[in-house]
């Protein structure tokens, strides 16, 4: 990543890999790290949720030690994200006690609880009902350029959107090295919770180019009829 080059393209805050399960850290993470707090702008680290590894499982406890040590002193711009999308061929009760032991292990200590990064069908196939989940913000990954994400069963609202990732080809325009990049953008209904600074820079919540898509539902008799069209700027 080339910070400066992001900074200039408008990003206004960004998330870094830091670890997966409790046996991987990303070579690129103290560089990414440094490279947004040199230009400004705001950073938190993110964790892989893995619940196991080669058929081991592991423990949230273990991850968030894991976690905590490859931290070490550095002091998040707001709360870290529980990254949840991977089940490692592990059924559905020993994946969401493991989300629910690191949640109770996250290393640092904020107002509220970790974000959870999750796409919808990924966690409500893998993840058991709870009314706890609400109490974690949510970062919702949907590709696409509707106007709503599809939300994951156990949350009414996104606090933040990943709605861009794979295939973007928008690397370059936000200093990445990779032909695409993660783009997300911020619900203004939530507060931004940064440790120091309450008021969100807010990215802009309009449709990213003059195509909208726009998703469509129609009931005739008792017959369902579900489709997408395109709404083009003149």
């Amino acid at each position: 990543m080339d910070w400066g080059k992001a900074a200039g393209a408008g990003v206004q805050f960004a998330a870094v890999r830091c670890t997966v399960g409790d046996y991987y850290l990303d070579p690129e993470f103290e560089r990414n790290w440094t490279g947004a707090k040199q230009v400004g702008i705001p950073v938190t680290a993110y964790h892989v949720v893995a619940p196991a590894d080669g058929g081991e499982r592991i423990t949230g406890e273990k991850q968030m030690q894991y976690f905590a040590d490859m931290l070490g002193d550095r002091d998040p711009d707001y709360p870290l994200i529980l990254d949840c999308e991977l089940n490692k061929g592990q059924d559905a009760r020993w994946v969401t006690a493991v989300i629910e032991e690191c949640i109770e292990n996250i290393p640092i200590e904020f107002d509220t609880n970790p974000f959870i990064y999750t796409a919808k069908y990924w966690w409500n196939a893998n993840v058991w009902e709870s009314n706890r989940w609400q109490e974690c913000p949510l970062l919702v990954a949907n590709y696409t350029t509707g106007l709503e994400p599809l939300m994951p069963r156990d949350w009414k609202q996104w606090a933040a959107w990943q709605w861009s990732a794979d295939g973007n080809g928008m690397g370059k325009k936000y200093g990445a090295e990779s032909h695409s990049i993660d783009l997300d953008r911020w619900n203004p209904d939530v507060p931004f919770l940064f440790n120091d600074n309450n008021e969100p820079p807010l990215p802009p919540v309009s449709p990213p180019n003059d195509n909208m898509t726009i998703q469509m539902q129609a009931l005739f008799g008792d017959d369902v009829y579900v489709g997408e069209g395109v709404l083009e700027k003149e």
